[in-house]
């Protein structure tokens, strides 16, 4: 995590401590104190411990409180020692060792480090007289954390209740707030689960310390999710949550839309900047938790920055939060620009593989009836598999009734057949070819037998001229056909080949209320 200094301790010359987090250690109540340390903690883990009202926490342990942390029993303190975050201190635990720190921020990191955790030991801090956090040390690292609340005057004490509880390491260091990746320029899209690192209180607040999801150290609570786009949504949010991303700004108003769903309503967002409140918004009930609706906060003056804060805070919880986005008010988004899938346009007379569709995505590229990519190959929801067609690589499948694809190319002057590669355990499929807008040939495609049972279908006597930068759109008049590849040959060149019969006729898996349609034959 960008910002929180670690520090790699070994026990000796070849063996690498392992590292454990804080979840499920325990938090801690205040008591009154007592006298004695040494004689209270042989007491304490002794027979009459069993008789004593003191109240046990994890494991059968005592709770960690102010009758316990030796902190308060000033008598027994040994002289403070100093310690700063340039560097640690490596020790041996001999009753109550009590660590004067300094710190110029507002949160710290006390990291604890034991070989192993057989005999009982402890470590807290105190600020302002009071305890800030407080954990039984097992072995590997433990880390105890301290926010703003209370920094005067705060001391790290680390102490063992068995005698012989070896040797330990302390660091501490301050957290300092970093993008996860880099900073986020607006206008733009940032996505919600990439929110700063520093950790919590410096970087993200959550309400509990367990994180229900997964993507990333900490307790902000993250899912995959199901939205448009993919990747991972924020969860689980409650009143008084919140993230923040490092952002720089162009000057302009904006009109701020963040992605939601909640199967419950009743959330609010409040979006701040550098500490100042932009909008909230409402969250609607959106049918469910993996249903996305888009709310807006709009017209949003923001000046120039780098650098800054942006904070998104949940004042009423029980939402899901995929990302934000920061459109420019009334601007109007350029049209992407279509160009060829491998830079270079297409020859013709020459091949086309059907599946290296130009690029500039949907509306521009391509058209295809439904969102979900049903294969694979590349980005994009014109379905791709892959194909056991002479030559193997790619078809184009799934195809339905309205759906298309372009293609750049550059032409000679000539006449041509267009021999299309199909294949269909359906037929009635029917496809058109369109150059520069212009329809020049349609063909229907027959019942070949399976959805990898591949035939050779032409469209004769097409006249092109010469031409750079021409576009070719293949279009489903009917769907139900795979399309593997298209190849324009020279008429005066060769008379074309005839359209071949499968010799096995066997249906695949593959159907329209027959099977799965689109896969490979089983």
């Amino acid at each position: 995590m960008k910002g929180d200094r670690k520090t790699a301790i070994r026990s000796d010359d070849s063996q690498e401590l392992t590292t454990i987090n804080r979840r499920g250690c325990l938090k801690l109540g205040a008591i009154g104190a007592v006298g004695n340390f040494q004689q209270f903690s042989e007491w304490l883990l002794g027979e009459q411990s069993a008789r004593s009202g003191i109240g046990h926490g994890f494991g059968g342990l005592p709770a960690l409180d102010e009758r316990i942390i030796p902190y308060f029993q000033e008598s027994d303190l040994a002289p403070a020692k100093r310690i700063n975050t340039e560097r640690g201190i490596h020790s041996r635990f001999g009753g109550a060792d009590t660590y004067e720190v300094s710190v110029d921020g507002d949160y710290l990191f006390a990291d604890i480090v034991r070989e192993s955790a057989s005999k009982t030991a402890a470590a807290v801090v105190v600020g302002g007289g009071r305890i800030l956090d407080a954990q039984y040390l097992g072995a590997g690292t433990t880390r105890l954390a301290a926010s703003a609340t209370s920094l005067d005057g705060v001391v790290v004490q680390v102490f063992n209740l068995d005698a012989g509880a070896g040797t330990y390491y302390l660091d501490v260091s301050e957290p300092e707030q970093a993008p996860y990746d880099e900073q986020w320029n607006l206008p733009g899209k940032i996505e919600a689960e990439d929110y700063d690192t520093g950790g919590a209180g410096v970087a993200y607040s959550d309400t509990t310390d367990q994180n229900m999801g997964g993507y990333r150290d900490g307790a902000v609570d993250i899912e995959a999710t199901s939205d448009d786009g993919g990747g991972y949504n924020i969860a689980w949010t409650d009143a008084g949550e919140w993230t923040e991303y490092t952002v720089g700004s162009d000057a302009g108003t904006y009109d701020i839309d963040l992605r939601v769903a909640s199967n419950r309503g009743e959330g609010k967002i409040r979006v701040s900047l550098d500490g100042t409140a932009l909008g909230t918004v409402d969250i609607p009930q959106t049918g469910g938790w993996q249903n996305w609706q888009t709310v807006t906060v709009p017209d949003i003056e923001l000046d120039e920055t780098d650098g800054s804060v942006l904070r998104i805070e949940a004042v009423e919880g029980g939402y899901n939060l995929n990302w934000i986005e920061f459109n420019q008010a009334g601007s109007i988004e350029s049209p992407p620009e279509q160009s060829p899938y491998g830079s270079s346009a297409w020859e013709i007379p020459g091949m086309i593989q059907v599946e290296d569709y130009d690029t500039g995505g949907a509306g521009v590229a391509y058209s295809d009836t439904t969102d979900q990519n049903m294969g694979g190959y590349r980005d994009g929801a014109v379905d791709i598999e892959a194909t056991s067609d002479d030559g193997g690589g790619h078809n184009i499948a799934w195809t339905d009734t309205g759906e298309w694809t372009e293609y750049t190319v550059d032409t000679i002057t000539g006449t041509y057949e267009a021999r299309l590669r199909v294949a269909s355990n359906r037929g009635n499929g029917r496809i058109r070819l369109l150059l520069d807008g212009e329809v020049v040939g349609t063909v229907d495609i027959p019942k070949t037998g399976g959805w990898q049972n591949w035939q050779t279908v032409t469209i004769p006597e097409l006249s092109f001229d010469a031409g750079d930068g021409r576009v070719l759109r293949v279009e489903a008049l009917e769907g139900g056909y795979n399309l593997n590849w298209i190849e324009f040959v020279d008429s005066a060149a060769e008379s074309g080949d005839p359209i071949s019969t499968p010799d096995d006729w066997s249906y695949s898996a593959q159907g329209y209320g027959e099977g799965t349609y689109g896969g490979v034959e089983a």
